[in-house]
């Protein structure tokens, strides 16, 4: 969880950043993502057979959808990012 975890402690260190409505909901989508996925891993830990198989592909597109909205970049590059994006 090393979106939320960078969201969090920007917040901790500076306040919460003025966005726009859709940065926000970028913003959120990641970290419920990343919650997901958290979750599905401990799930799929007490699983076997079929449906590990059915949370493992849960996961797989959870991961794909993570990476598409972050550009597969380190968290602080997209929130960098995305603050900059509100200033301009």
């Amino acid at each position: 969880m090393q979106f939320t975890k960078y969201y969090s402690d920007l917040i901790k260190a500076y306040g919460i950043p003025q966005l726009t409505v859709e940065q926000f909901q970028k913003v959120m989508n990641i970290v419920v993502l990343e919650s997901r996925i958290a979750e599905q891993n401990l799930i799929s830990k007490r699983l076997t057979g079929d449906a590990k198989v059915m949370v493992g592909k849960r996961n797989y597109s959870s991961y794909n959808q993570l990476n598409n909205l972050t550009q597969r970049k380190e968290p602080k590059e997209l929130f960098e990012e995305i603050i900059r994006a509100e200033s301009d």
